[in-house]
């Protein structure tokens, strides 16, 4: 695993009192992004995450879309769909479809130009079987075919040039494209899918689901200006300030570029870093007074935190008892499989979390049935709680008229809770609920105690 990133502290002084952030340098693709520090609190548990699968099993690892990965920001945002109807694949026969990209207010943003062509199972060049006139001709026979993604044309959307694709198939995950950065990206992208036997369920699915391809795009204002060259003062975009009392002080720089599973970490300064760490001396005594000793050594942990493991302190206060706490920050990351409305709606889900009397949501994702919402929700824990207990979690589908409907729930013990946060790890939980009807509806949950 090799991430090309740079993490810095970064002070910004607001109506004279500090604020802790984390300023984030892509050197690949030569960007900067503020975090706050609860953003990247939330970031860090999905880091370790990642970092621990590529551990415990580098050769099955598999990197992640660059929309999902942890150690980047990527403001990414949805410019709009295309629906491509499956119909024709249930009658093996090929398709070539060009179409609007329809944003979320049904305007055009560009044009979509893919295609779905049956193939024969072992060579692309000889010709597959013919089309059939019934969808049940297909019953209980193999089924070839490759999704193809051609490009975009007259893309639109004024606030991004580097976009990519996504799209859904059947029970699989999201395939994505690569990023491409043009306003006329070319994506070329194939993928081949061969289906053994088709099912009666295969078959429906074919005949009344259409596959959506999800176009998203980049906010472009990093590629519209020139990159300067990364260095320990310059790399962000502005030099080091001379003193403590100026709008913005930048501290303590690591690189995460862990290279192989059976070193715990990789963590390189910067070529200058003596030099700067000699300049942070100096500094030192106006800093502790501006913003309290704690907070900075805390906040230089959590950076720490994300190339080296556990230390043993931080181990061992994960080995307290329930009891010891009295905050706990929830991360709502993402569903699967939620119900739908009917054959043609998708939901627009969001998710509520109840902790006694306190109840807090994340915000509403719209016409997705595999919400992405990664929102930490933080409580205080009161009273006396029993490892017992239980969180409820509970998915509504967002009306804009009547009253949002339930549509899914799970309720997780403290003792669960306990287990992922002393492993510094995101679970998986089955929803269950009147609506849901495939077994595989489920979330993908975190959590953090602390006092």
């Amino acid at each position: 695993m090799k991430k090309p990133v740079k993490y810095d502290l970064k002070i910004l002084i607001k109506n004279n009192q500090p604020i802790l952030n984390v300023q984030v340098y892509d050197r690949a693709r030569q960007k900067t992004a503020l975090w706050t520090s609860e953003e990247f609190e939330g970031r860090l548990l999905r880091m370790r995450e990642r970092y621990n699968d590529f551990q415990n099993d580098p050769g099955n690892y598999k990197e992640v879309h660059a929309s999902q990965d942890p150690f980047f920001d990527l403001n990414v945002f949805m410019i709009g769909t295309t629906k491509f109807s499956l119909k024709y694949l249930s009658l093996n026969t090929p398709k070539d479809l060009i179409a609007p990209i329809l944003d979320e207010k049904d305007v055009v943003q560009g044009e979509l130009h893919v295609s779905i062509d049956p193939v024969h199972p072992t060579d692309l060049e000889a010709t597959p079987s013919p089309p059939v006139a019934n969808s049940d001709e297909l019953l209980h026979k193999p089924l070839h075919f490759i999704i193809r993604i051609k490009c975009i044309k007259d893309l639109r959307a004024k606030l991004s040039k580097n976009t990519y694709v996504r799209y859904k198939f059947y029970t699989e995950d999201f395939v994505s494209t690569t990023f491409i950065t043009s306003r006329n990206p070319v994506y070329n992208f194939n993928r081949k899918y061969s289906i053994k036997t088709l099912t009666d369920d295969l078959i429906a699915y074919l005949e009344d689901s259409e596959l959506v391809f999800e176009v998203y795009g980049e906010i472009a204002d990093s590629y519209d200006k020139p990159a300067t060259p990364a260095s320990p003062t310059s790399h962000m975009g502005s030099s080091l300030p001379s003193s403590p009392s100026s709008s913005t002080l930048t501290r303590h720089s690591r690189t995460f570029t862990p290279t192989s599973p059976t070193a715990a970490s990789s963590s390189s300064l910067d070529e200058d870093s003596v030099k700067e760490n000699m300049a942070l001396l100096k500094e030192n005594q106006e800093l502790k007074r501006r913003l309290g000793e704690a907070n900075l050594t805390s906040l230089h942990k959590m950076v720490e935190a994300v190339a080296d493991p556990l230390s043993k302190s931080e181990q061992d206060n994960k080995d307290v008892n329930l009891h010891h706490f009295n905050k706990l920050d929830v991360y709502v990351h993402e569903a699967e499989k939620l119900p739908k409305k009917d054959l043609f709606s998708k939901c627009e889900p969001y998710c509520k979390v109840t902790i006694g009397d306190f109840k807090k949501k994340t915000l509403v994702q719209k016409n997705t049935n595999n919400p992405v919402w990664n929102s930490k929700l933080s409580f205080k824990l009161l009273g006396t709680l029993d490892e017992s207990d239980h969180v409820q979690f509970k998915i509504l589908d967002y009306d804009r008229v009547k009253k949002s409907e339930s549509i899914a729930e799970v309720k997780v013990s403290y003792a669960e809770m306990l287990n992922l946060f002393r492993n510094d790890t995101a679970g998986w939980f089955t929803l269950t609920g009147k609506k849901v009807k495939d077994k595989g509806a489920r979330i993908r949950l975190g959590f953090n105690f602390s006092v």
